[in-house]
């Protein structure tokens, strides 16, 4: 019986090869899509990754259910959400919020899009200049 995409995976797919907010992955996905990466692409877009204790952890790459600049934008947003409910623009314009990053992979960019989500949510952004483990933060 020949592998097919689950539904969820397919709908998600869909999503990302029409939507302009997901250009940058259309290659990548294309790539698999052309190379017939069933397996890969149920896995990479079968559900939303999954915000745990540790915040969202997994493969990184193309696709709802990996780390990526779409799914940590999205993170931030929820989280920007989250804390206009708390404090006034005010609060937010003065107080702020801090960001840093550490040396893994890609974390300097990721920071740099949290960063671009908050800015564009009207908070105040500390942005370190150099890596940071969590404790100093």
């Amino acid at each position: 019986m020949p592998k097919k995409l689950v539904l969820s995976a397919k709908k998600a797919i869909d999503q990302w090869l029409k939507e302009p907010k997901y250009l940058s992955f259309r290659q990548s996905l294309k790539q698999l899509l052309d190379r017939g990466e069933i397996d890969e692409l149920n896995d990479a877009f079968y559900q939303l990754i999954p915000f745990g204790t540790g915040g969202r952890r997994g493969k990184m790459g193309v696709g709802t259910n990996r780390i990526n600049e779409r799914t940590i934008a999205e993170s931030v947003q929820g989280f920007a959400f989250f804390l206009k409910k708390q404090f006034s623009a005010k609060a937010l314009k003065e107080r702020g919020v801090v960001i840093t990053y550490d040396v893994r992979h890609q974390s300097l960019e990721f920071a740099k899009v949290a960063a671009a989500v908050f800015s564009g949510n009207g908070c105040k952004v500390y942005f370190f200049d150099d890596v940071r483990s969590t404790p100093q933060i």
